[in-house]
């Protein structure tokens, strides 16, 4: 496949140049291929996979805010059942001890500390007619009269 050196239109051979001197090696080159969307595609889906990435992250920060929250909110409700509990026996312990004192012997009791005696005879107290009549006349007139009026 090699033509003679000084043959008009022969090719030159890869060891000699113009001149005869001697040919440097040539570089290789990579094949040429043909431009596809593989790289648009890959820059894609690794915006996409960031994208992703950081929409992942912001979901699981809400979802930690949200249980912290819930976490304290629950403390709290903890916190108001303690109290509630121990506003129900200090009502209990009151409460008992309103019908132990309002019971008639410690009533009774208490008034011969202060001093009072019970009477030998019990006076009842009668109004007379007319002062009935005068009473009941002045609780019609009351119930009778329009609100805002003296």
């Amino acid at each position: 496949m090699t033509a003679a050196a000084g043959a008009p239109g022969a090719r030159r051979s890869e060891t000699t140049r113009k001149g005869g001197a001697p040919a440097r090696k040539a570089q290789t080159r990579p094949e040429l291929r043909l431009v596809t969307g593989r790289r648009r595609r890959r820059r894609q889906v690794v915006a996409l996979t960031l994208v992703g990435m950081v929409a992942l992250f912001g979901v699981m920060l809400a979802v930690v805010g949200v249980q912290m929250t819930l976490l304290s909110t629950q403390e709290r409700i903890d916190d108001l059942d303690a109290q509630i509990a121990t506003q129900r026996d200090w009502n209990a312990k009151a409460r008992l001890r309103i019908d132990t004192l309002s019971s008639p012997e410690v009533i009774v009791a208490g008034a011969k500390d202060l001093g009072m005696v019970e009477p030998e005879r019990p006076v009842y107290l009668v109004p007379s007619a007319s002062l009935e009549r005068e009473i009941i006349e002045s609780t019609h007139e009351a119930l009778n009269r329009p609100s805002g009026t003296p």
